[in-house]
């Protein structure tokens, strides 16, 4: 990788939209939660949020350092590297149980992801998220749908004093709303576009932090649903090939 890369790269974890940026939602979220103090995070816990981090870094938002990093000197920001990431962050905070629930929502929400590489033919995230069409677009929202559905399961209750779940079920939230900004915002348009879809993501942590005993009784239809959007993105796919 060139220096220049070496220095986006940085950017990306260190400040946006990783780093400062991510922890930045994670308070934020926390404080309008009115969230218990954290404790100090176990080693577990730190591994978490390292990956996490690592994961949201390659969030495909508007200015992204990573978005540039150009292929043929860096790494693309990669849909199964930031996948895999963010699965190993969940392992490392959440709940150890794993039930048939949470493995169907795990499931949906990988194959709804999945589809929108076969749809675009593409593991790059900056393409998945610039390709035109309504078929890819209607697949890219089905695919953050079902990582905003599936996240609360995966990750456990973020209204705990645990760091590593709020990082780990806010990183979820940017990397699946990042799939619904619109590519190629410059100046000004980015800024708002970042801005909003931090917003989304504080609120959605906030949402989910004030009605995590509600969710906790809705863990089968939330399963149920993620795993309706992962067959509905086979489906839009299959007839998008056939028309």
């Amino acid at each position: 990788m060139d220096p220049l890369g070496v220095l986006e790269a940085v950017v990306a974890l260190a400040i946006y939209p990783g780093g400062v940026f991510l922890a930045g939602l994670v308070v934020f979220a926390g404080r309008l939660a009115r969230a218990p103090r954290w404790h100090a995070p176990r080693p577990r816990e730190l591994a978490g949020l390292i990956t996490i981090d690592l994961a949201v870094a390659g969030a495909p938002l508007p200015a992204s350092p990573a978005g540039t990093l150009p292929p043929t000197a860096g790494t693309a920001p990669d849909l199964v590297v930031v996948a895999l990431l963010v699965a190993a962050s969940v392992v490392l905070v959440a709940p150890r149980r794993w039930d048939s629930r949470r493995l169907l929502s795990a499931a949906g929400a990988t194959t709804a992801a999945a589809l929108a590489v076969i749809a675009t033919a593409s593991l790059a995230l900056t393409t998945i998220t610039a390709h035109p069409g309504g078929e890819v677009a209607a697949v890219r929202a089905i695919a953050a749908l079902a990582v905003l559905v599936a996240a609360p399961l995966l990750c456990g209750s973020p209204a705990g004093p645990q760091p590593g779940r709020r990082a780990a079920l806010t990183g979820m939230a940017l990397l699946g709303l990042s799939l619904l900004v619109p590519a190629g915002l410059a100046g000004w348009a980015a800024v708002a576009g970042a801005a909003a879809a931090g917003g989304a993501t504080v609120a959605y942590v906030v949402v989910v932090s004030s009605t995590h005993a509600l969710l906790a009784r809705m863990q089968t239809l939330l399963s149920a649903a993620c795993g309706a959007l992962g067959a509905a993105a086979i489906v839009v796919v299959l007839v998008a090939g056939r028309a």
